[in-house]
């Protein structure tokens, strides 16, 4: 009896194109439509969820106004200083410096997201006269609670902590983040800026 020839081994499908590492993908940022738009839905549903804050929260942030940290001079003479305060919409604004890092502030946005791509962003005020500023920002994770726009331009650093030295009424700020279709504003309370506002212009910004 003569063997039937052996039945063909089963080839592995045929692998896509390498892919030239030198060839950038287009534009900055090569997320997908559906995961940007997935995602900017998550952080503004996020940002409606936190107008419903529980009333011991708001009334935390209604208590603490702008909340001010100073440490000791480290050995370089350099001084730690963290100013937060809550937003009326249940976001937090966060100014920091200290010997381990530049000055800078963050927005920070109650989310649950995770470990979120980094996108850019913009930071936006309105200073005493109502005239808008902006300066360029990036989206980032923060932590398991919050992610956050930071911005550190020197310019719209400063532009802040004068506003906070002087304000007599609610400080309007937001940001906006074009890829996901995000924007998201807030006012923070003038009680308590001026002191946190010296502090962050005599420690961070001289």
């Amino acid at each position: 009896m003569i063997p039937s020839p052996p039945r063909p081994l089963p080839q592995p499908p045929a692998r896509a194109e390498a892919r030239d590492p030198r060839r950038r993908p287009r534009g900055p940022f090569p997320l997908r439509a559906a995961f940007r738009a997935a995602l900017g839905a998550a952080l503004r549903a996020a940002g409606r969820a936190a107008l419903g804050l529980p009333l011991a929260l708001a009334a935390t942030a209604a208590a603490a106004f702008w909340d001010v940290s100073r440490s000791e001079k480290d050995v370089f003479g350099n001084v730690n200083v963290t100013a937060t305060s809550f937003g009326d919409n249940g976001n937090i604004i966060r100014f920091e410096c200290g010997s381990s890092h530049d000055p800078f502030v963050a927005f920070l946005i109650r989310s649950s997201e995770g470990d979120i791509p980094e996108l850019p962003a913009l930071f936006l005020m309105r200073d005493a006269g109502g005239t808008r500023h902006q300066a360029a920002a990036t989206l980032t994770p923060w932590n398991d609670r919050f992610v956050a726009v930071r911005v550190t331009d020197p310019a719209m650093l400063r532009r802040l902590a004068e506003l906070m030295v002087v304000a007599t009424r609610a400080i309007p700020l937001g940001i906006e983040v074009p890829l996901i279709d995000l924007r998201i504003s807030d006012t923070f309370s003038p009680r308590g800026s001026t002191a946190a506002g010296r502090a962050v212009l005599a420690h961070c910004l001289d």
